[in-house]
């Protein structure tokens, strides 16, 4: 049982570490025209499908197209307000990134932070002992139970 667990656990470590690479990000053009998307290994995201959507209109998008090879996407604002655009890779890695137009100038705008991939980590390595230690307490409990 405990030989079971500990294989368990090595798998799931391993595949963990192999999975670490395919964080995605977004930083905007200078001038605030687009955005280049880049995995956090920095190779570009590639041909990946983006979608602009304009000020107070969050569910369709007025702009549907794809990143260049090296993960950039551009386009033209005609309103002002905040526009966001949407990458996704199709392979489950997506990112939003918000552009505040005002006529010709553009404001950078405060999106959320989001959650280090190494605190991630440890919370997937912490969720995963207090599964298996709860469960090898529970096995114990009831053995002692059974007599």
């Amino acid at each position: 049982m405990i030989r079971r667990i500990a294989y368990i656990f090595a798998c799931w470590f391993c595949f963990t570490l192999v999975g670490l690479s395919h964080g995605i990000k977004a930083t905007r053009v200078d001038g605030g025209l687009g955005i280049v998307v880049v995995y956090d290994d920095g190779s570009p995201v590639s041909f990946s499908e983006a979608k602009v959507f304009a000020p107070g209109n969050d569910e369709k998008p007025v702009l549907t197209g794809n990143t260049d090879r090296n993960g950039c996407f551009m386009f033209r604002p005609d309103t002002n307000g905040i526009w966001k655009i949407t990458v996704d890779d199709g392979m489950g890695h997506a990112v939003t990134e918000a552009i505040q137009f005002k006529g010709m100038v553009f404001v950078p705008v405060q999106t959320a932070s989001t959650m280090p991939r190494r605190y991630g980590v440890i919370t997937g390595i912490a969720l995963i002992f207090g599964i298996f230690g709860s469960a090898a307490f529970l096995s114990q409990f009831i053995s002692k139970v059974k007599g």
